[in-house]
């Protein structure tokens, strides 16, 4: 599994997210899963399942953090991968 936190705007994320997508295919692991942090902000306040379909073998966990500097950040990022793969 790989987990990622693309950023910035909309293109920046999906460019991010496809070419991780693309590596996968292409590696042809088997554990071929990718988290996606989806980081809303200012530049791309929605998320990812509000404007476009699932996509197999891509979890999307969209989080909004206002007013964290750098440490809270990585903090709550580190916090919420293991919240996820404890869910598992």
């Amino acid at each position: 599994m790989y987990v990622i936190e693309p950023t910035c705007g909309l293109c920046n994320k999906l460019r991010v997210i496809f070419s991780y997508y693309k590596f996968l295919k292409e590696t042809k692991k088997d554990d071929n899963h990718l988290v996606v942090i989806w980081i809303k902000s200012s530049e791309c306040p929605g998320d990812f399942l509000d404007y476009f379909e699932p996509i197999d073998n891509i979890t999307f966990r969209a989080v909004r953090i206002l007013n964290a500097g750098f440490n809270d950040k990585k903090i709550f990022i580190a916090l919420l991968i293991k919240e996820f793969l404890n869910s598992k």
